[in-house]
Order: C-alpha cells, then sequence, then structure tokens
C-alpha cells in the first residue's frame, strides 16, 4: 500500500471553535448530517490516524461539519464506519470506536458524541479485514436498536464481512421519525468469485430490510468495493420494499471518486436510499444535490492525489489544505467520506414545560 507524504512545513492543526457556535441545536433537530467513512484503521493496523500525534480523521470529521453542502454547515449527526481496527474477538467492541469518540469529545465537550456498542463479529486477522460501526451526536439522535446480519467468516462462499442495521431517532421526536442506517464493507477484488460476494451480501441486507415496516426511511451506507453493473447492485436496485437508489443515478464521474487518496480512481463509497427518501415522502428525506464526496469535486485530475494543487473542493474551509493533507494517509485514511444532508419530514413531540 502506498503511503502519503505530508508536504514539508504543513502542520497539523483543529479548529479552535466555540462549543456552543458548533454543537447548539434546538431541542429537536430539523436536519441531520450523515456520513460513511472508510476510515482505514484495519489496514494500517493501528489507531494512529485517530490518537497519534498527527491524527487526521478527528479534523476531518469536524471539517465535514465545517464545510457547506449548499447553504448548509451543521455538525455530524451520524457517521458510519468501516475498516475499524479489528479486536480479533466478535464479541467486544474495536477499540477505534471510543478512542474517536474521545478525540472528537476533545473537541466538542464531554458527553456530544458516543458510538454503539453493539459488536460487529467481523474478525479473522488484525489488519485488512476490521469491522464497522456508528458513531452519532447525542444531543440529536439517539440508537433504538442495533444488529448484525448474517456473517459466514472467511467461507470463500458468502459475506466475509458482517454487515450492521441500525435504528435511530432524532432527540424530540417520537417513532413515527424512526429510520434505520445499514453499514457494510463489501468483498474486494474483481474476480467472479469476489463479486458473488459482494451480490450475496446486498441481498442479505435487502433480505433484513424486507423485515422492517414497508414505510421505513432506509439508508444503505458502506465501501461497495465496487461500480456497477455487478450484483450487489442488480439486487439493491431490484423493485420491491427496500430498493435502493442512488441520488446521483449511479454516475461514473470522477466528482463522486472516493478511492484512493494517493491514487483517485474508483467510486467505492455510497449512501443509497430507499424511495421515500430520496423523493421527500418519509419520516427523512434526503435535501436535492446535497450528496458530496468530502476533499473531491472534480478539480482532482483522475489518478492524482487529494492533497494535489488545484483542488478546490474545500474552499469554504479556511485550513482547507491542512485538512485535504489530513485526509491522506497515514493521517487519515485511503478513502474519501460520503456526506449529505437529511430533513425530518415529521412533527417534533410537543415541549411539555416543567415549572
Amino acid at each position: 500500500m502506498r503511503i502519503s507524504t505530508r508536504p514539508a512545513g504543513t502542520c497539523r492543526r483543529f479548529f479552535s471553535v466555540a462549543l456552543a457556535s458548533v454543537v447548539a441545536r434546538s431541542a429537536a433537530a430539523t436536519t441531520l448530517r450523515i456520513a460513511e467513512y472508510n476510515i482505514d484503521c484495519s489496514d494500517q493496523d493501528n489507531n494512529n490516524a485517530v490518537t497519534g500525534a498527527n491524527a487526521g480523521i478527528p479534523a476531518v470529521i469536524q471539517a465535514m461539519g465545517l464545510h457547506h453542502l449548499g447553504a448548509n454547515a451543521q455538525p455530524g449527526d451520524v457517521m458510519t464506519l468501516t475498516e475499524l481496527l479489528d479486536t480479533n474477538n466478535n464479541s467486544i467492541t474495536s477499540t477505534t470506536l471510543p478512542a474517536l469518540v474521545n478525540s472528537l469529545n476533545a473537541l466538542y465537550g464531554a458527553g456530544v458524541y458516543a458510538y454503539d456498542t453493539t459488536p460487529d463479529p467481523t474478525s479473522g486477522g488484525t489488519q485488512y479485514n476490521g469491522p464497522s460501526g456508528l458513531i452519532y451526536d447525542t444531543k440529536t439522535v439517539q440508537v433504538i436498536s442495533a444488529k448484525s446480519l448474517l456473517y459466514s467468516g472467511n467461507s470463500g462462499n458468502s459475506n466475509p464481512r458482517a454487515p450492521m442495521r441500525y435504528e435511530l431517532q432524532p432527540i424530540g421526536y417520537g417513532s413515527n421519525a424512526d429510520f434505520y442506517v445499514y453499514v457494510s464493507h463489501m468483498k474486494s477484488g474483481m474476480t467472479s468469485g469476489d463479486q458473488s460476494e459482494r451480490g450475496q451480501e446486498a441481498t442479505i441486507i435487502r433480505n433484513d430490510e424486507a423485515t422492517l415496516p414497508s414505510t421505513a426511511s432506509v439508508i444503505y451506507t458502506g465501501d461497495l468495493n465496487s461500480a456497477p453493473p455487478e450484483a450487489e447492485f442488480t439486487d439493491f436496485t431490484a423493485a420491491g420494499q427496500g430498493q435502493a437508489f442512488d441520488p446521483e443515478s449511479f454516475t461514473t464521474s470522477k466528482t463522486y471518486f472516493s478511492e484512493a487518496t494517493y491514487d483517485l480512481q474508483y467510486r467505492d463509497d455510497y449512501e443509497l436510499m430507499t424511495s421515500n427518501v430520496l423523493n421527500d415522502t418519509g419520516p427523512l428525506d434526503y435535501v436535492t444535490g446535497s450528496l458530496q464526496i468530502f476533499g473531491n469535486n472534480g478539480t482532482t485530475a483522475a489518478f492524482g492525489r487529494t492533497n494535489s494543487s488545484g483542488n478546490t473542493s474545500l474552499s469554504d474551509l479556511s485550513n482547507a489544505t491542512t485538512i485535504l493533507n489530513d485526509l491522506m494517509q497515514p493521517y487519515g485514511s485511503d478513502h474519501m467520506p460520503v456526506v449529505a444532508d437529511y430533513t425530518i419530514g415529521v412533527n417534533p413531540l410537543p415541549v411539555v414545560w416543567q415549572g
């Protein structure tokens, strides 16, 4: 794996932003920012990008909240993560999750962010096969339930990693505002067997979604490790309950390439969604045009580096150069995050005054 080199004289730094201006929200938020990020801790076999002296991942996540999607900028509410550091024990939580929460809360204040403790049973070596997980803003979202789906390990004939499913509820809303987020890290590689396994995992996810209420708002996130056409996308987009849609119509434009930060050439990271999310008819509604690959707006040449000169994707940030470097290995990841905004399509619960 090729490793990036930070340009001489470029130092790591976080924004210093008053807590109140960053995380203050109304009792019931009306917009949620949801991101998917392969953070590469498993590949790098450590949490240095999260906790090291030059850690870039917390700064990248903070910058995602300061970056404008259209006219809106707000801290991330939900972050689905892949390639966490493997625990080699499928009954405990990856150490990456508490490490990242601690790093974020050092920026935002104690208790602002939390992680779901449901173990991802993915295991099989400390490198390359790490589990997935979820981090969320406790002021805006709560986890109602979480589960891992069917998992068969590295058998060679089914999904090598366990998809995760989370039921989430915005703070200040009732159960009619619940929505579901899946996170998966599909099998990599381009052999027919690799493609078959990705298709099997998509089918597992769709079969699970079919057990949800028919009106459920669902987002399918993850490092899908491919682009259409192949079985996983055919299975995700098959007609019926839970049919997945891409708000960018599965474009192959380099504007949506997310891998690799050192050699940009693949669209591997996605936020797919059910029709009621895309068409603004459910409890969670996609903000049209808001989906972006954070750090890529098409100004980086194909096969170029994310931190190359001429990348204008983060021009609204005063420390754009630093963040583009933070996106690179070993300070960050070989993937860029996907980020999008969603509005809540139901009314909040009435405020009950105490006194």
